[in-house]
């Protein structure tokens, strides 16, 4: 019998080496997979495109090859002390190199076309080289389940927030002080605001006049957008533009209480804090503190407490939160519907199914067939101009998707989508189907943007509802590893905390491709602005008047406001002062206004019912005689949705 047990003991020894020594070659593997990676980056990120000639790039590729062959040598013998044997260093030295996956990531960025900063490859080598010493930590050492600064994790979390909505909000208004802004979407919901004050719900000629053929007397006539009414109440208080801006940057920090609620259900408390850090820095999240404005913004707070209460099973919070999430916008019809298409997939009770998809009908109903006839008079919505391009029916645009995909494959769209993803590793969101509710939003983003809309950027609005759903597809990705993990705890924290050191790592350097010298350009004070702002001042509170947009959100307090830019365009034009910036370059807007601009002006000198009352190197005013009326030229308005 003993002479058995030695015989399996031996056997079962001998099995687990030949084991071993297979995860062993498949651990070098990795370390040479990736090392080949990590040496065509270097070369993409530091040789090519620098000027250096083929026959001197050639020995550089290989001195780089060989150095990191000798690193991959050295390396695991350097740690080997650290770790029980030579097996154990190889196979934290393969984990921790997956941090180079990072510049995998960017490859098409540095392979296409000319390279990038030689400032942005540093920074992203030495995040990825944070990352690197991350991972060798979290191999080495046991798992880190707080923050080492001497505070829980909610402590740290309330602190970055803190400091993040500081940082955002003063940026914010800074751009906002410097006309950094486009200007059109804060002045047309700063006097939508403005109007409801004064007996008019939420009107403002400044685009309605511009944008339909007939007047319509409401943004009710484009958008259902209930939550207006949450501006309001603050406006009240404050009524300025800032007021607006502030409101959405709370919202949006906010969203780190769902987020870090839906991560602890899985998650230490240590990486439920890296994970709000990770989503607060998605380029499509942070941006939306610093990009012009937009009610949708506010959108992600609810949504994630949607998908916080889902995950709990408490139907009542949920129901509330479904609602306030609904009364955003309209177009949220789709993540609600698709939250019961979710509930059906997880054979939930009937309630839970139900109630999102006949929510979400009627809300269609509502808004669709009621709510924007009602208000439109008979108009025709300037958002549907964003997809006539692809046909008048829904059986022309689908057919010709399929038989001109190009119409959607185009460059733009291309590095949005790579945009979008980046932050999440492109594919870490997958292993929940909630990513799936992502779809439609990226489908209208994508086909919008062919109309012209501009919905494919990734600073704008459009961005957060997706990116929001494609983050919550991550966590609920990293509970499904959690759940399904049969390795033992250490493995399983190893597994979550790189992906979410990953995650972050992503968004930080996604910042890097997506930020550039215009964001630090708009926060510039340039010698105009002094005078812009006493040109603001001018003019009288009660008067119309037509302005540059960069203006707009200064002198939005007030019934009737439009764009100089695109004055001959609208359909009423009733201006008593125009203003003219005589440096078409502050403009901010392409070339295909420029001559309707210059039109006007020319009309302008040539009119005895205008008069000059304000003339400088860099702006003019006209003000209209008293009792004149407006004859102003009309130009039919360009097809563009707002910008």
């Amino acid at each position: 019998m003993a002479a058995f047990t030695e015989v399996c003991e031996e056997s079962s020894a001998g099995h687990k080496t030949i084991q071993d020594t297979g995860r062993l070659n498949v651990y070098r593997a990795q370390i040479a997979g990736i090392s080949v990676f990590l040496a065509l980056w270097l070369w993409a990120a530091f040789v090519r495109g620098r000027g250096y000639g083929h026959l001197l790039q050639l020995p550089i590729l290989l001195v780089t090859i060989a150095f990191i062959v000798l690193l991959n040598w050295f390396f695991p013998w350097l740690i080997q002390g650290n770790f029980a044997g030579s097996y154990e260093s190889t196979k934290a030295f393969a984990f921790s190199l997956r941090a180079f996956l990072l510049l995998v990531l960017f490859f098409p960025e540095y392979f296409l076309g000319q390279p990038p900063l030689l400032a942005r490859s540093l920074v992203l080598l030495g995040i990825s080289l944070l990352l690197l010493i991350a991972y060798l930590v979290l191999a080495a050492a046991a798992p880190l389940k707080s923050f080492n600064l001497g505070l829980t994790s909610k402590a740290a979390v309330i602190i970055f927030c803190v400091i993040y909505f500081a940082l955002t909000s003063s940026i914010s208004l800074a751009k906002l002080h410097a006309f950094g802004y486009v200007g059109q979407d804060i002045g047309y919901f700063t006097q939508c605001l403005y109007t409801t004050l004064h007996g008019h719900l939420f009107y403002s000629n400044m685009y309605h006049d511009l944008l339909y053929g007939k007047s319509v007397s409401s943004d009710f006539s484009s958008h259902n957008q209930l939550v207006l009414g949450l501006f309001l109440f603050f406006y009240v208080f404050h009524k300025a533009a800032s007021t607006l801006l502030i409101v959405r940057n709370v919202f949006i920090v906010l969203c780190a209480w769902p987020v870090y609620l839906i991560s602890r259900r899985t998650l230490s408390a240590g990486l439920s804090a890296m994970a709000v850090v990770a989503f607060l820095l998605m380029p499509a999240i942070l941006y939306q503190n610093f990009y012009d404005f937009a009610p949708l913004s506010v959108a992600g707070f609810p949504l994630l407490f949607a998908f916080y209460f889902f995950l709990e099973g408490r139907f009542k919070p949920y129901v509330i939160a479904l609602v306030l999430t609904q009364i955003v916008r309209e177009d949220l019809v789709f993540v609600v519907f698709g939250l019961g298409l979710l509930a059906l997939w997880q054979r939930r009770s009937l309630r839970w199914v139900a109630f999102p998809c006949a929510f979400a009908f009627c809300w269609a109903i509502l808004s669709w067939k009621i709510v924007f006839p009602y208000f439109q008079h008979g108009a025709t919505s300037p958002v549907a101009s964003c997809f006539s391009y692809l046909g008048t029916t829904s059986h022309q645009m689908v057919s010709n998707i399929i038989s001109h995909p190009r119409i959607v494959l185009t460059r733009a769209n291309l590095v949005y989508t790579k945009q979008l993803l980046d932050p999440l590793g492109g594919v870490l969101f997958l292993l929940n189907p909630a990513w799936l509710l992502a779809l439609p939003y990226v489908a209208i983003n994508l086909l919008g943007q062919g109309g012209g809309c501009n919905t494919a950027m990734i600073y704008r609005h459009y961005s957060l509802i997706p990116a929001v759903l494609l983050f919550a597809g991550f966590l609920l990705s990293l509970e499904k590893i959690g759940k399904s993990h049969n390795r033992k705890e250490k493995d399983l924290y190893l597994t979550q905390a790189a992906m979410v050191l990953f995650v972050l790592a992503a968004a930080l350097s996604s910042i890097l491709f997506v930020t550039g010298r215009q964001q630090v350009d708009d926060l510039q004070t340039q010698p105009w602005h002094a005078e812009a702002r006493t040109v603001a001042a001018m003019l009288p509170a009660d008067a119309s008047v037509a302005v540059p947009r960069y203006l707009l959100p200064s002198v939005a307090n007030r019934s009737s406001l439009y764009q100089s830019l695109r004055l001959l365009e609208y359909h009423n034009p009733d201006a008593e002062y125009i203003v003219l910036d005589k440096d078409w370059s502050r403009m901010a807007a392409t070339d295909q206004w420029r001559e309707n601009y210059l039109a006007l002006w020319r009309w302008l000198e040539g009119n005895p019912q205008y008069a000059v009352v304000y003339d400088s190197p860099n702006y003019v005013i006209y003000k209209r005689c008293a009792g004149c009326t407006s004859i102003l030229p009309h130009r039919e308005p360009r097809q563009q949705d707002h910008e």
